[in-house]
């Protein structure tokens, strides 16, 4: 794993980090009782499953435009997967993340012709 990431494609392999990927999964063990809104440990958990999605995405050699914008509509499926309660609570967290991406340190960038646009 490159030294500073949370996630990287290897191959046709997603790697991620021994940490990230335990939040993600006590995150999904967790349901129905997920970490609050806001929290510092729900903004960790949508940091690691962002990079983890981007990752992943990343196989499909995108425009960097593209392959955020991939990995934002990916966001809410993966959570639903994981246990999310609703698509509704899925939305709210991915925008959660949109508004803190600079405190997390996450640059994302989307073409005006993304479904899903940032919050400024």
């Amino acid at each position: 794993m490159p030294p500073g990431r949370l996630a990287a494609r290897r191959g046709r392999s997603v790697l991620v980090t021994d940490h990230a990927c335990s939040v993600i999964v006590g995150y999904a063990a967790s349901f129905p009782h997920q970490a609050q809104p806001g929290t510092p440990q729900e903004l960790d958990v949508t940091r690691y499953l962002y990079s983890f999605l981007a990752a992943a995405v990343s196989k499909l050699s995108l425009a960097q435009r593209l392959a955020d914008c991939r990995t934002l509509k990916a966001f809410v499926p993966a959570l639903l997967a994981l246990g999310a309660p609703s698509k509704t609570y899925a939305r709210k967290v991915r925008k959660r993340l949109l508004l803190a991406r600079k405190r997390l340190h996450i640059a994302i960038t989307v073409s005006k012709h993304c479904p899903i646009q940032l919050p400024r």
